[in-house]
């Protein structure tokens, strides 16, 4: 008994040692990060995010409103932590090693076509493809599937991302939740359009998501098919309206890199598809690739690393590729935005002369704004095409891959972006003489009632109308995500054009997933958010 208590009261030094260790320990990392956060430089913006982070709020934006600019200083402060990015890639890294897959175990990643999966996957949906081939005799069928990466896995990522493969041959997806039966808002869009402009041609161009292509087959249940939502889409439409099927096309091409592995938006080959049916459809002259300069942008790592906040994404970097016009002859003119903190459209510059295509390093995250550099502008296209067809493309991100190839097939070619343009569409279209009219938004913006009203609007609004400035001029020239006219030339330039009194495009201007919309009015994110069906497939939000 006595040596026990002897070695009890020996044991009691070391235990109250590690306990003051233990102390000591956590003491010092507490101390450390609160230095980091409360002293270090805030961190402005985020390469893994493709955004500007956070700026500090005016008290004045919350007169009356106290508890309000408190919640705006906090959320500043969380979203400019320093180091955040080299912090979330530590979170991804932990976070991929504990994660288990989706899949139980390895499944081929193959070609998967509408045709084979019922749309009764989705519970709640009381819509058959049999229902919508009303008028036509069949949704075309794809060409055979095959094998993107056989040894590959699937699992679930962030805000309803898909990873598939593994290594080099990862590919992020993004899942879809909407039915055969939306659309009504994009439908309606283009209706209006051929109503109100019966001379000239109106083109309905919905572009399908990589996740139609290239969704293993025992991960259907956590997306809806598209074909079904696209197709709804042509049978509903007047017959005015001339839909341009991207879909078929772009089945035609799996075995190419038509998509992006890392970021969301098609390849530039997919763009040039999508522009071939278009001609097609339109009637006019396209050429082939043997037109074109190839150029490439290697160790691209784009927007989907930050949507799913997978580590495995970013160690597979990809080559873009992009393909300019080597024959035609074309001079572009721009017209740049400024916007205000809530991304209203504040001032537009005085008309500019830039390359169309703008050039990045090897490693930049922003190879997709080669196509025009930003969405924040909005473009005329003088070409050597003889003849009087002149396009204007309304389009969201999606379409900024399209107008390039299209060169060789129209006189002119028109570029607005449907959360940027402060001119009445009516005058436009008849003081340039326009002749064709075609709507390129990807399936999350056809779905969306919101984006469909923002174009809607461009029909009745007095046109050059701007917000207000910020009081603190929050919209800064040194800003990543903003266009300001310099008199420097532009370092995106690729082509012969002379850059004149034109913006310069920051390399690490932002991309971003979240783009905001329309001009004049407070605005909350592009309607580019997933529309994601519940994993157990119990219940469907169907969001704009």
């Amino acid at each position: 008994m006595e040596q026990n208590v002897d070695n009890s009261e020996n044991r009691r030094p070391s235990e109250n040692g590690a306990a003051l260790m233990y102390i000591i320990i956590v003491g010092v990392v507490f101390l450390t990060l609160t230095v980091v956060f409360v002293f270090f430089p805030r961190s402005k913006y985020s390469e893994l995010e493709k955004r500007d982070l956070a700026e500090f709020p005016e008290m004045n934006d919350y007169e009356g409103n106290a508890g309000g600019f408190t919640a705006a200083i906090s959320s500043w402060f969380s979203d400019t932590e320093p180091y955040r990015d080299e912090l979330m890639t530590l979170s991804m890294n932990i976070r991929s090693s504990m994660r288990g897959d989706f899949l139980p175990e390895e499944e081929t990643v193959s070609f998967r076509p509408s045709d084979t999966t019922p749309l009764a996957a989705v519970e709640n949906a009381t819509d058959t493809e049999d229902d919508i081939e009303s008028g036509h005799d069949s949704i075309p069928d794809s060409e055979t599937p095959y094998d993107e990466a056989a040894d590959g896995k699937a699992k679930l990522g962030d805000s309803g991302t898909i990873i598939i493969g593994k290594g080099e041959n990862v590919r992020a997806l993004m899942a879809f939740g909407g039915t055969a039966k939306g659309g009504g808002g994009y439908i309606d869009l283009l209706n209006t359009l051929a109503e109100t402009f019966p001379t000239q041609n109106v083109y309905a161009m919905v572009a399908p998501l990589a996740t139609e292509y290239y969704l293993p087959p025992k991960a259907a249940k956590v997306s809806n098919p598209q074909k079904p939502f696209i197709y709804g889409i042509r049978d509903r439409l007047s017959p005015n309206v001339k839909f341009v099927d991207i879909y078929s096309e772009l089945s035609k091409h799996t075995k190419e890199d038509i998509y992006l592995r890392t970021d969301h938006h098609w390849a530039g080959l997919g763009g040039y598809y999508a522009a071939k049916k278009l001609a097609e459809t339109a009637g006019v002259p396209f050429r082939g690739l043997d037109a074109y300069d190839r150029h490439e942008i290697k160790g691209f790592v784009g927007s989907m690393y930050g949507y799913s906040k997978d580590i495995a994404v970013k160690n597979a970097p990809e080559t873009f590729v992009y393909y300019t016009p080597s024959q035609a002859k074309y001079d572009a003119e721009f017209v740049a935005y400024t916007l205000n903190r809530n991304f209203q459209i504040t001032k537009e510059s005085r008309p500019y002369r830039s390359s169309f295509f703008k050039s990045f390093k090897d490693g930049s995250g922003n190879a997709y704004l080669t196509f025009i550099g930003s969405d924040q502008v909005f473009v005329k296209v003088k070409t050597s095409t003889p003849g009087n067809r002149r396009l204007l493309i309304i389009k969201d991100s999606y379409g900024n891959a399209v107008p390039g190839n299209l060169f060789y097939s129209f006189n002119e070619v028109h570029v607005v972006d449907f959360r940027y343009f402060t001119h009445n569409l009516k005058k436009y279209v008849a003081d340039n003489g326009i002749t064709d009219i075609a709507v390129c938004f990807n399936v999350f913006n056809a779905y969306s009632t919101g984006s469909a009203m923002k174009v809607k609007r461009t029909l009745t609004q007095a046109g050059g109308v701007h917000a207000a400035p910020d009081a603190s001029d929050a919209v800064k020239k040194d800003s990543k995500s903003t266009i300001s006219p310099k008199d420097k030339k532009d370092p995106g330039s690729t082509a012969g054009n002379t850059p004149s009194d034109e913006p310069v495009i920051n390399e690490e201007s932002s991309t971003s997933l979240s783009q905001p919309e329309n001009a004049g009015e407070k605005q909350e994110p592009e309607d580019t958010e997933p529309v994601t069906p519940e994993i157990n497939n119990q219940t469907e939000e169907e969001k704009e």
